[in-house]
């Protein structure tokens, strides 16, 4: 009768390890039916929280794969930033056009990447300390661009054009959402079909092992930290071409919160495990505490409350089952 219990107790917790947020997830959409009814369930706020979550979605694929790398990245969101204001001052202020501003912008997220890459394998620094650092360089040089000053983009036809990726819709859905999942799709093929995806798992789990099986510890964590930034850079495009603005206090409470999104979603801060595809259920429960505070006209410290207080739960749970 004893082993049955315990057999029924781990069974229970696996189930809520593996379903544990899909469930906090469901509760959470009942909840916000039972308040707010129709006004909730309204496709137009459903593809208002869809499109908002879509650029801290694409951001928390690279962050994501740099905790399963045994890493951190919290420069993500200040090399977001970093795009879009170099886009807006390539665009706005030096005038040289929608496409060549943006082609500019692009190379932020590799020069950033290999910057942190180096840091992080080549000096051996702490990722945490190294992309605190580097965001924190990043975040100046994006206030320096305009003195701390926002820039406005010059309406255009051809910046019209660009606006239609983060402001259109296919078949009804925000095309920002669609590409999105299109890239978790992509990347999760990639962690969990490729050599290089099995590579990231080898290194987070245990590097010096990963080193013994012959794997390039040094050029694994490189590419990790080049592909997060380079998915900040183009959250960061979407953004720009979401508000019209180059904007330097935006994405700057983007570092913890993409951190808390992965961690909600599934993935272990010890490194070694974790599924792309919980980034989903993350960044829906990130966006739905965002709809549903906004619908209860609190202000954004109580999202920054309650994420907080999920993200400590997340935390203790998957300590407890470790």
């Amino acid at each position: 009768m004893t082993e049955q219990k315990t057999f029924g107790n781990a069974k229970l917790r696996k189930f809520l390890s593996d379903k544990g947020t899909i469930l906090v997830l469901i509760a959470m959409v009942v909840v916000s039916t039972i308040l707010y009814g129709n006004t909730f369930l309204s496709w137009s706020n459903i593809s208002n929280v869809l499109r908002q979550i879509s650029w801290y979605g694409m951001a928390a694929i690279g962050v994501n794969l740099c905790i399963i790398s045994g890493g951190r990245d919290v420069s993500a969101g200040n090399c977001a930033m970093l795009t879009g204001m170099v886009f807006a001052y390539c665009y706005s202020m030096l005038n040289l056009g929608v496409v060549l501003s943006v082609v500019i912008s692009l190379l932020v997220g590799p020069v950033v990447g290999l910057l942190n890459g180096f840091i992080i394998a080549k000096l051996n620094v702490r990722a945490m300390i190294a992309t605190l650092s580097t965001g924190w360089v990043f975040c100046a040089i994006g206030l320096m661009m305009n003195n701390n000053w926002t820039i406005s983009m010059k309406s255009s036809p051809a910046l019209e054009k660009f606006y239609w990726i983060s402001r259109s819709n296919i078949l009804g859905v925000p095309t920002p959402f669609l590409i999105f999942l299109a890239l978790v799709f992509f990347f999760w093929i990639f962690a969990t079909r490729t050599s290089m995806g099995r590579a990231i798992y080898a290194v987070g789990g245990d590097p010096e092992s990963a080193a013994m099986m012959g794997i390039n510890v040094v050029k694994t964590k490189m590419i990790v930290h080049l592909i997060c930034s380079c998915l900040a850079c183009v959250a960061g495009i979407f953004l720009v071409a979401r508000t019209s603005i180059g904007d330097p206090a935006s994405c700057s409470q983007w570092g913890f919160t993409l951190m808390s999104t992965v961690v909600i979603g599934g993935t272990r801060m010890r490194g070694g495990s974790g599924d792309i595809r919980g980034i989903i259920v993350g960044v829906l429960i990130y966006g739905m505490i965002a709809n549903i505070l906004s619908m209860a006209g609190l202000s954004i410290y109580w999202q920054n409350l309650i994420t907080g207080l999920v993200l400590l739960v997340a935390i203790l749970t998957q300590k407890r089952q470790s």
